[in-house]
C-alpha cells in the first residue's frame, strides 16, 4: 500500500531509489500480507510477482531504453577482476582483502568470448588508470567488474569501485 492497485497491473516495476532508499531491497518487500506460519518460499515477495529494474533516474532509463541496439562494438567484453589492493583500505584502518576467485571469474567469463573481442585486466594491470584509459578508448558492449564496491551512505556520489592504484590514480574509481 498505497500503490498496490498500480503494481497489480504492472509486469515490470522501475525503481529509482533516493537517499536511504538505496539500501532498501525492494524485491524483498511483501506484495501483500504474508500467510501466517507459511514457509519462506511461499511468502508473497515482490520479486515473485514483478520483474524489477533499478535505475539511477528516469532520464537515464529513458535514454538507455531508446539506445540504438544495432550498434557495432569494437569489443564485446571488458572484464576487470582481482586488482592488487596494496595500500587501499575500506575507509578505515583495515586493508582491503583480495576477493577469492575474482581473478578466475574474469578469466572464465573471458574464455566465453573470442580473444580479439575481449580485454581482461587482473592484478596490477587492473589499475584505475588502465580502466579509465580503456573506457576512454572504446565503449565495450559489456563491462564486468569483479572487485570491491565501497559505499558512502552519507555522500553516495563519493562511493567508488576499488581498483589497483598507480599511474597517478589512487585506485578508487568514482562516478
Amino acid at each position: 500500500e498505497p500503490g498496490a492497485d498500480r503494481l497489480g497491473k504492472a509486469e515490470t516495476v522501475l525503481i529509482v531509489p533516493d537517499g536511504a532508499l538505496f539500501e532498501l531491497p525492494f524485491d524483498a518487500l511483501l506484495a501483500r500480507e504474508p500467510a501466517s506460519g507459511g514457509a519462506m518460499r511461499e511468502q508473497p515477495f515482490v520479486a515473485r510477482t514483478h520483474a524489477t529494474t533499478y535505475v539511477p533516474s528516469a532520464t537515464v532509463y529513458v535514454r538507455l531504453s531508446g539506445a540504438d541496439r544495432s550498434r557495432k562494438y569494437e569489443r564485446d567484453l571488458f572484464a576487470v577482476g582481482n586488482p592488487d589492493f596494496a595500500g587501499l583500505t575500506n575507509g578505515g584502518d583495515e586493508p582491503l582483502a583480495p576477493l577469492p576467485f575474482a581473478g578466475q571469474e574474469v578469466e572464465a567469463i573471458g574464455a566465453k568470448v573470442k580473444a580479439d573481442r575481449r580485454t581482461t585486466l587482473t592484478g596490477q594491470g587492473a589499475s584505475e588508470a588502465a580502466v579509465k584509459q580503456e573506457l576512454r578508448r572504446e565503449s565495450p558492449r559489456v563491462v564486468h567488474l569483479a572487485t570491491h564496491g565501497l559505499v558512502d551512505a552519507i555522500e553516495p556520489a563519493r562511493s567508488s569501485v576499488a581498483l589497483a592504484p598507480g599511474g597517478g590514480e589512487d585506485g578508487l574509481f568514482h562516478t
